[in-house]
């Protein structure tokens, strides 16, 4: 199988933003996986940063097929 990932960011001050997409395939199976992402972060102080993340996908399988939707949000420290 493969996989190609591609992306792209910009950040502002203590704001950065990001979209990024996947497509991954097995050619033993012919399984597939399409998805993308968006990605906010804001630096509340030196180390400390908060986050959201969505993702949305639909993956192809030899069996169900699945439609894939999530949101993540959390705290990033660095020390």
């Amino acid at each position: 199988g493969w996989a190609a990932d591609l992306g792209i960011g910009y950040g502002q001050g203590p704001w950065s933003f990001s979209v990024n997409g996947i497509w991954s395939e097995d050619g033993a199976t012919d399984d597939r996986l399409l998805g993308g992402s968006a990605n906010i972060d804001y630096n509340v102080a030196p180390g400390v940063t908060v986050f959201v993340t969505g993702f949305v996908g639909e993956e192809k399988l030899t069996g169900p097929n699945n439609d894939i939707q999530s949101l993540t949000s959390g705290l990033k420290l660095s020390f």
